[in-house]
């Protein structure tokens, strides 16, 4: 059946298989350009037979390109045969879209206040039907569960304010449904090692130990021991061994020793949990493969959890617990939640199970384990990565990181200004930097000006660097630990989104920080700034749009002096900013 309400003169169509015993959609509240719909229903005991889609068209104008969550560097305007789609539900995704006018600024941001049971948006241009319009859509409930009733509010943003701004206030809209379990500490922007690239499956004691000496000495705070600490050997470059969770003592001969080294050089210690995985070489796998949601015998070669069991849960919970008590950890990587999902092959809701979905059980896990972790250590750190994003299960963790994408650092910039509009209230991370020990220090620093606006993660070998690379990471920790409340904290800008981000600023009351990375033009408005080069060229051309003369400085890519300038009033120059380096610029004393 299909229904249509007229709501602040647009015609919104409702679409349902089954004909529900009664169904509404009207304005919650409209002010400021931003309206709230409310949509409820009532199905009656038997429930829908699948979803229910809230479609509505607007005149096709202004309109550059589209973002969501999961999107990454395809932002393109797609026709009604290939929509741009985002599909969320608790562990995956977020029900955010938002269309954007000149890479900058929001044309349209749409949400749901529902950020657990399973959507999809859409948007589309309407040629087929010759009609110069774009079309919105909204499908909810399209796993066609059991529900007597449904109530979701629809909040659509309309405003041309800043695209960051737009998103990131469509989150907070939906965090107050979602209130935050665990806060956001300063431990948890700290700038972090990690050993994923540099050791992949194979860390020890022994080679962490002489690279986090270093790693203390020019600015890490924190470490991440990634996979590999829990079996012999180089590993099988899949999860095969990955779930019985007992320290491989060939490597960490005495964990507890090595924790409390790591602790005596003033770095917190992380753990990595591939949470849902039994591997099928392991005990655990024999113990809970008819528990399983499913098993992949291919890439991953492990078995994924049911959490709809009891025993799963505690099984996970408990595992996590001990480790963070046993070993005085100071917080968990937990990877993989994204993986919770269904297949056409997983089991139906049956005998031992006391959560219907997955969803709800995927929640009660996160309950289960926020309550046991901070039971131990109310402060602890949760590190949580692209894509479970949605404002449902970021609640639950700390820090978000960028989806792995090992030395590309145009990725790791999308990824860290999409993280920093969609999760305003968490820590977030770049995904670890990587390089070889032949790389040039100015592309080094290049890879670092990408992630400005996050948490600095570094996973290179120290002790194999260059002097000139350590140099570079020293200079750009320090830089970051110095700016920091400039830098995550203040007023978020993104410009170029279509292309990837051509420039992205912070700035505060007293100073403002861009980087450069498609653009070489810049204007000072008598605001102290610091102006970063990372684009292939050196060079920056800034006009001076003051009344008043300005200072400029300019320093390399080690942070080192190059040469003193000035910028008269009104004057455009362009400043030799060398690739990596950056000019200062203030009102002339």
């Amino acid at each position: 059946m299909t229904k249509t309400f007229l709501i602040n003169g647009i015609a919104y169509s409702v679409q349902s298989a089954r004909e529900p015993v009664s169904l509404n959609l009207e304005p919650a509240q409209s002010e400021n350009g931003i309206e709230e719909i409310t949509l409820s229903c009532d199905f009656g005991e038997n429930g829908p037979t699948q979803g229910i889609a809230v479609s509505w068209s607007e005149p096709m104008k202004g309109i550059l390109s589209v973002w969501t969550p999961t999107i990454r560097r395809n932002r393109a305007v797609m026709q009604w045969f290939a929509p741009t789609t985002t599909e969320s539900n608790f562990a995956s995704g977020a029900p955010v879209l938002a269309v954007v006018e000149n890479g900058e600024t929001n044309h349209c941001t749409v949400a749901l206040s529902d950020a657990v049971l399973p959507a999809r948006l859409s948007f589309f241009v309407n040629d087929f039907e010759q009609m110069e319009r774009i079309a919105y859509r909204t499908e909810l409930l399209k796993d066609a569960r059991v529900l007597s009733s449904y109530t979701v509010r629809l909040r659509i943003d309309r405003r041309p304010v800043p695209l960051a701004m737009a998103i990131a206030e469509a989150v907070m809209w939906q965090r107050a449904f979602y209130p935050r379990r665990l806060p956001i500490t300063r431990a948890s922007e700290a700038p972090l090692y990690s050993s994923w690239y540099n050791f992949h499956q194979h860390p020890n004691a022994r080679a962490l130990l002489a690279e986090l000496a270093v790693a203390a000495k020019i600015g890490f705070e924190n470490v991440i021991i990634d996979d590999g600490w829990q079996y012999e050997g180089n590993g099988t470059g899949d999860y095969y061994d990955c779930g019985d969770w007992a320290v491989a003592p060939g490597k960490f001969p005495d964990f507890a020793g090595f924790v409390r080294q790591v602790h005596a050089m003033g770095l917190k210690l992380m753990l990595w949990f591939p949470v849902p995985f039994a591997g099928l070489n392991t005990r655990a796998f024999a113990e809970y493969e008819s528990r399983c949601l499913y098993v992949d015998r291919g890439l991953l070669r492990a078995g994924i959890l049911d959490p709809r069991y009891p025993e799963v849960r505690s099984h996970i919970t408990d595992t996590l617990a001990s480790f963070m008590r046993e070993y005085d950890l100071d917080g968990l990587k937990l990877d993989f939640i994204d993986s919770f999902r269904l297949k056409d092959d997983s089991p139906a809701f049956g005998a031992g199970m006391d959560c219907e979905t997955v969803d709800a059980a995927v929640t009660r896990l996160m309950d289960e384990t926020i309550t046991a972790l901070t039971a131990i250590r109310p402060d602890c750190m949760l590190e949580f990565r692209q894509n479970y994003v949605g404002a449902a299960i970021t609640a639950y963790g700390s820090m978000i990181r960028v989806g792995d994408c090992a030395f590309d650092s145009i990725t790791n910039r999308i990824g860290t200004a999409d993280l920093r509009m969609l999760c305003p209230d968490m820590a977030v991370h770049a995904d670890m930097l990587y390089w070889s020990g032949s790389e040039t220090k100015e592309n080094c620093a290049v890879q670092m000006i990408n992630i400005l606006f996050s948490v600095p993660q570094i996973s290179i070998e120290l002790t194999k660097a260059s002097l000139e690379q350590r140099m570079v990471v020293e200079r750009f920790i320090r830089y970051m630990k110095e700016n920091c409340d400039v830098l995550l904290h203040a007023s978020f800008e993104v410009s170029g989104s279509e292309a990837g981000y051509a420039a992205l600023t912070a700035r505060s009351a007293g100073k403002r920080i861009t980087a450069h990375y498609l653009t070489d033009s810049d204007v000072f408005d008598g605001q102290p700034c610091d102006l970063f080069n990372a684009t292939s060229r050196a060079g920056l051309f800034v006009e001076n749009a003051t009344p008043a003369n300005a200072e400029v400085r300019i320093v390399d890519c080690l942070g080192r002096m190059m040469s003193a300038t000035y910028l008269d009033a009104g004057e455009i120059k362009r400043l030799p900013v060398p690739v990596g380096g950056m000019a200062m610029i203030f009102p002339q004393s």
